[in-house]
């Protein structure tokens, strides 16, 4: 049998090693989370943004024509001989 202050510190260095296992798999955790949290945030804008790409893609092709017959108007008015 072991005497009991060798008991006693057995116990305490048994304790001791599971809250600082604990601690570090409380520390993995919250790492994991926290680089989870920012990969979806990551893909969050990534999204926005191809979406904006989409939506100004789409809003080209169909203003384009508009956008053009305004060009050629703004060119004829700028390169048309002035009459005084």
């Amino acid at each position: 049998l072991l005497p009991r202050g060798l008991l006693t510190a057995q116990l305490l260095s048994t304790a001791r090693a599971q809250e600082e296992s604990e601690d570090t798999i409380q520390a993995k955790m919250e790492t994991y989370v926290q680089q989870a949290t920012q990969r979806i945030k990551d893909t969050l804008a990534s999204l926005d943004v191809t979406r904006l790409a989409q939506q100004s893609r789409q809003w080209a092709s169909e203003h384009l024509d508009t956008l053009q017959s305004y060009l050629e108007q703004l060119k004829r008015t700028f390169t048309e001989p002035q009459t005084s």
